[in-house]
């Protein structure tokens, strides 16, 4: 028997968000455009919590307060309680700005899934849609974002104690051989370079491995709650999780192949205004224009990767449904 169209291998799966992209690009690039420009009000936030937080710090870390910054910066620094406050502040409409960019993005989902499954549906009725479950939306990315940010800090906590404990023993065994007088140079070499290599393993296999891991098992919560109005945003995370099984290495696979088509697009983008402004003076209106200018080429930038990436996740999606109705006919 046939397998169906949408049970395909990992480079199929691209391959359809490719040609899906290009094939709605007129569509697709406008609202991933509008989506970054509202995810900029969140930007923001982002950014002003980030300074008060260092700023913060530098008061109590002497290293970091003896760090030369910029003038703006050290005036900020003097008033870093009203940037706190200016940061408190602006939450809601952060949170305005996610909601909105969760819901271009989940109209982008619906989009691939009707063209993937040839379904009728259009854009005013995919955004429509996908306004009614703003709500599942905004709780689906906390609930998933705070547990990435817990689960992050539990497994660098524990590799700065495998890390720790590792450069003990080698500073130990150092020490144990070596022979008459203990060369603290030579110890200190040999700790710096078990210390550089264990961090490496450890950063890969302890810490990003588990975080991809998670990640590939929730990779189409988003899209469950998009395209099913019953759907819990408590819940979806779960249906996610069981219907990956089976499927975290491809899902990883593709992640990582399209990750090396975006990024490197994206950062090029932003990095295109710096660079051609580089023998600009400087001086108030000049960074401002720069500012401008990346800002422009962040929003164009989303609005050519955001397309794909919700594309590769309807097209993940729709593989998965037809793999677990192939291994369970009842379910179809």
């Amino acid at each position: 028997m046939d397998r169906p169209a949408h049970a395909r291998a990992g480079f199929g799966l691209l391959w359809r968000s490719l040609h899906l992209w290009w094939y709605s690009f007129k569509t697709a690039f406008p609202l991933g455009a509008v989506a970054y420009s509202w995810y900029f009000l969140t930007a923001i936030w982002w950014g002003l919590l980030g300074l008060f937080l260092v700023l913060s710090l530098r008061q109590g870390i002497p290293l970091l307060g003896a760090l030369p910054i910029p003038g703006w910066l050290r005036w900020l620094e003097v008033h870093r309680i009203g940037l706190g406050f200016v940061a408190l502040g602006w939450t809601p409409i952060a949170f305005m700005g996610l909601a909105q960019s969760l819901v271009v993005a989940g109209s982008l989902t619906r989009l691939a899934i009707s063209a993937l499954d040839h379904l009728p549906e259009r854009s005013p009725s995919a955004q429509r849609q996908a306004g009614l479950r703003r709500g599942a939306l905004l709780h689906l990315t906390m609930q998933t974002g705070l547990s990435l940010l817990l689960f992050g800090l539990v497994l660098v906590i524990l590799g700065g104690a495998l890390l720790a404990l590792i450069l003990s023993i080698t500073a130990g065994w150092t020490v144990a051989s070596s022979q008459g007088a203990i060369n603290a140079d030579a110890v200190g070499s040999s700790v710096l370079q078990v210390g550089l290599i264990s961090a490496g393993a450890i950063g890969v296999l302890v810490i990003a491995w588990p975080l991809l891991w998670v990640v590939s098992r929730w990779w189409v919560a988003e899209v469950i709650v998009v395209v099913d109005p019953e759907a819990l945003a408590s819940t979806s995370p779960f249906e996610s999780w069981e219907l990956s099984q089976g499927s975290v290495s491809k899902i990883l696979a593709v992640v990582v192949a399209i990750s090396l088509l975006t990024l490197p697009l994206q950062v090029s983008l932003i990095g295109l205004p710096l660079w051609l402004s580089r023998a600009w003076e400087g001086g108030g209106v000049t960074d401002s224009m720069r500012l401008i200018a990346v800002v422009l080429a962040w929003i164009l930038g989303g609005g050519l990767t955001l397309p794909l990436w919700q594309n590769l996740k309807a097209a993940v999606y729709l593989d998965l449904c037809t793999r677990r109705s192939l291994d369970d006919p009842s379910e179809v």
